[in-house]
């Protein structure tokens, strides 16, 4: 039987390849039909061996679909998604599943289908339910609905299907959360979806589809209105809808804005509707946690696990890609609850699963350490563990030391030898900072707890361990504003969300990787801005002695172009005097009259420059800022970054005050000031200087840390050297009297600079 792979692309340059090169070895022919792809999807395609169509985006995935199925001259077809894929050790499988169904005379096969987010040693499921991806390339089977398509019979008959769910597998990664994002998935399916819903106005199916994507956005309290309309339309033959249906009704009850008894409610609609399904007692458990009602959780929660052997699942089980959280669920209820035989088994049974998981055995020999002797504990432990594996030794060992059980560790130890002894501590080294031991210390904390713990680690020079508590506090409470900072504070009612971010390693200076310096929650700060990530973490580059941010939002032109405080508005006239010092210092080296300010700020120092005489110039990314100054002085300010901005006229004077920290590229801004600067001309630069004598004596109460617009912080060796490889010599040093902690440096042009060079 001949096999055609098919699947419908757009910009899955990310998933193609491995889609593509999954099943390799039993395909007939590969046939993709991309539907406007912007990227290199067609490329990687045609060199994986596929067959590529073009296929114009009419909103309707069964027309792009089926479109490729007429492409296609096989027996027999699987159709993937860009990203889903067949472990290749089941291609043989598949292939002798194809035979089979094809002697038996079936029109398809059920898989089995797992949503799951990728992750560096394991897959994290997310879902687990069965699916048609394998069919007979029949002309009445076809893809029906423009979006969550179905394929089937058009003789108004089920297909005659084989059920291979048990020795078949095709893992989906699209319902990650990254995929999520970089697809906007929920916002594209919904825009769809309610088309299909003007078509069919009464089709539960669609209803469900509705509500799915905005819980895939968060929107729980929106959804459930169509989950409930879609009861109502629902045929009771269609049981795995109902399935669905309650699930979800349940999942989004679950949340605070719920009360318990319109949760029981739809709960004992459910259990009447099938008793044993383990998902609805899952839920009604949760709810009971959320609560504090800790005895009755247990009990539902325990029910659901009871179930989850025995049943067999024909939908997509949200609560079966918990699993694992259920039993981390009921352990924490158990330790609430002080049911300590109960912790033991739990744990025993988790660890049996995967004996190096930390969590378990530090809460196993918490446990046991009450109420058990260390020998009886040693030997419990090597019923799990094996006396002869160095790793299980040394797993008991680091946990035993935490726990300060002095004698189980002189047990243990007691095995190792001289070398293996040498290679604990090394082992412990290493340990000291993981992940397991983070999440650990935080188990139990409030947010503001992690909070303080951010704090205090950085002090420590811990990074990573600030990084992750600081993350972990608004993790924990999304208003973690509103506990740690006064009501009169600006940030007050700042509620937190996870921003697009770039994540920089390397210096933007020299391009070396460098390595994490120091960490800071900036929403304390009055200078923060909302649509930055309020967890700054600072990285440091030894070669360039430089300091920059790792993580800025994608966004931050939009940001800045939108963003000025009130007092950036207001002149500051003790500004005037120190303005007129630096443009007196100016004049000493340069008598030309073309005068560029970079930054304008609230006018000060172009209001002193016009008093000198200079003909002015003014750019500055902020809206608000250019128009106001443009109005106070009546002169014309450039709204652009001036990254941006091309310059055609030289200047004698150039002044970015303020400026080079919030740039995103530095290097390409000392270019560009060489650039448009006559021979000779000169550059004043003003940036905050983090070994000025202000930032020693300070230390993290720089308030520099936590101003998030900042994403570089410069010394004066950083600053210099950067102005010196771009054709400057420095004229002048001093210690900015306008700002604590900054530097200001004159410097002249004294060698023409190609960019880029």
């Amino acid at each position: 039987m001949l096999l055609s792979l098919c699947v419908i692309t757009k910009n899955e340059e990310k998933n193609i390849k491995k889609c593509l090169e999954s099943v390799n070895g039993i395909l007939f022919e590969k046939i993709v039909v991309d539907t406007g792809s912007t990227d290199r999807t067609v490329e990687l395609a045609k060199n994986s061996g596929a067959k590529v169509y073009d296929f114009k985006w009419i909103d309707d995935f069964s027309a792009a679909r089926n479109y490729a199925i007429s492409k296609a001259k096989g027996d027999w077809i699987l159709f993937l998604d860009a990203d889903e894929y067949i472990e290749p050790e089941q291609s043989l499988v598949l292939k002798n599943l194809v035979s089979i169904a094809d002697n038996e005379k079936t029109e398809c096969i059920i898989s089995k289908l797992i949503n799951y987010t990728p992750h560096p040693d394991r897959k994290i499921i997310q879902s687990v339910t069965n699916t048609i991806r394998v069919f007979k390339n029949l002309k009445n089977i076809r893809y029906v609905g423009a979006i969550h398509e179905v394929i089937q019979s058009n003789q108004n008959r089920p297909l005659y299907s084989l059920d291979a769910s048990e020795s078949l597998t095709v893992y989906h990664t699209g319902y990650s959360r990254e995929e999520i994002e970089r697809k906007d998935k929920s916002k594209r399916n919904l825009s769809l979806l309610f088309k299909e819903l003007e078509r069919r106005p009464n089709n539960s199916t669609t209803y469900v589809y509705i509500a799915e994507s905005l819980m895939l956005n968060q929107k729980f309290e929106e959804a459930v209105p169509y989950l409930i309309q879609a009861k109502e339309f629902i045929n009771n033959k269609n049981k795995t809808l109902l399935y669905k249906i309650y699930s979800n009704l349940l999942s989004c009850m679950c949340r605070p804005t719920y009360d318990l008894e319109t949760l029981k409610k739809e709960y004992n609609d459910a259990v009447v509707f099938d008793r044993d399904c383990p998902d609805f007692d899952y839920y009604m458990g949760i709810k009971l946690y959320q609560l504090g009602k800790y005895d009755q959780a247990i009990d539902y929660i325990e029910i659901s696990l009871s179930k989850f052997s025995s049943y067999d699942y024909n939908f997509e089980s949200l609560a079966l890609s918990r699993l694992n959280t259920l039993y981390d669920e009921l352990r924490n209820l158990y330790i609430i609850t002080e049911k300590n035989h109960k912790i033991v088994e739990v744990c025993v049974l988790l660890l049996k699963l995967e004996k190096y998981d930390y969590k378990s055995l530090y809460l196993l020999i918490n446990t046991l350490k009450d109420f058990e002797v260390s020998i009886n504990i040693y030997n419990f432990l090597f019923k799990i563990y094996n006396e002869n594996t160095l790793k299980d030794k040394l797993y008991i060992l680091r946990v035993a030391e935490s726990l300060r059980v002095k004698e189980l560790y002189n047990l243990v130890l007691a095995l190792l030898t001289e070398e293996e002894k040498t290679n604990y501590i090394q082992f412990k080294e290493q340990k000291e900072n993981s992940l397991e031991e983070y999440q650990l210390e935080a188990q139990n904390l409030t947010a503001v707890d992690c909070f303080l713990r951010g704090e205090f680690y950085n002090k420590k020079k811990n990074i990573n361990k600030s990084l992750f508590f600081h993350n972990l506090s608004f993790e924990k409470n999304p208003q973690l504003a509103q506990e740690i900072l006064p009501i009169d504070h600006a940030n007050h009612n700042y509620n937190y969300h996870v921003e697009k971010e770039a994540d920089i390693k390397k210096c933007p200076l020299c391009e070396k990787e460098a390595k994490v310096y120091s960490v800071y929650n900036a929403v304390t700060s009055i200078d923060f801005v909302n649509g930055f990530n309020p967890v700054r973490l600072w990285m440091y580059c030894e070669v360039c002695e430089h300091i920059f941010a790792n993580n800025i939002p994608l966004e931050i032109s939009n940001l800045l172009n939108n963003s000025s405080s009130v007092y950036e508005r207001s002149p500051n006239l003790n500004l005037i005097h120190l303005n007129d010092e630096i443009i007196n210092r100016i004049k000493q080296y340069t008598k030309g009259s073309n005068f560029m300010e970079i930054g304008i700020g609230s006018g000060e120092m172009l209001a002193v420059a016009l008093e000198h005489g200079y003909n002015v110039t003014g750019i500055d990314i902020r809206k608000s800022l250019a128009k106001n100054v443009s109005d106070l002085l009546e002169i014309e300010i450039n709204c652009v970054d001036f990254l941006d901005i091309d310059i055609k006229e030289e200047y004698d004077v150039i002044c970015m005050g303020d400026v080079l920290e919030h740039l995103t590229n530095p290097v390409i801004a000392i270019e560009k000031l060489n650039g448009i600067l006559v021979e000779q001309g000169i550059v004043w630069i003003s940036t905050p200087n983090f070994n000025s004598a202000f930032s020693r004596i300070v230390k993290e109460d720089d308030p520099m840390w936590k101003v998030i617009e900042h994403i570089n912080y410069f010394s004066y060796d950083s600053l210099s050297k950067l102005l010196k490889s771009k054709g400057f010599e420095i004229l002048d040093y001093r210690t900015s009297r306008r700002y604590n902690g900054s530097m200001e440096v004159l410097a002249r042009k004294v060698n023409k600079h190609v960019m880029g060079k």
